[in-house]
């Protein structure tokens, strides 16, 4: 059993950490690089890799499940190969494995889908 005052070893590469998966600073240069699962650990990547974006100073998060870049939490930018990027009206977007464009939403050029107006159940641009 654990005790109240019993202390854990941070991982390798983490200088400080709130538990065994969950860094809170890194040595040097190093990148903070938080998971989706809320872990984080530290690397020596010279920028945050593909699949994490820039969430601060020398710290990177992951993308979501579907993206292989992104700019934030909400905005995928690329896909992986066959995956549709969907441009949501809120200005999200995020990828899917659609075979085309889903009603709701009309093709904007190569592998991507913006979504239509509010009141269009179908659409072929963003104005018709």
């Amino acid at each position: 059993s654990s005790g109240a005052n019993e202390c854990i070893q941070c991982g390798a590469t983490c200088v400080t950490c709130s538990d065994n998966v969950t860094c809170d600073s890194c040595a040097g240069g190093d990148l903070l690089m938080i998971a989706t699962d809320a872990t984080s650990d530290c690397q020596t990547y010279g920028s945050c890799p593909n699949g994490w974006y820039s969430s601060g100073a020398n710290e990177c998060t992951q993308c979501g499940a579907t993206c292989v870049t992104c700019s934030d939490n909400v905005t995928c930018d690329t896909c992986a190969g066959g995956d549709l990027l969907m441009l949501a009206s809120d200005a999200t977007s995020d990828c899917q494995t659609y075979g085309s464009c889903p009603n709701g939403w009309y093709s904007s050029g190569g592998s991507e889908c913006t979504q239509c107006g509010a009141t269009c159940v179908t659409c072929s641009d963003n104005v018709t």
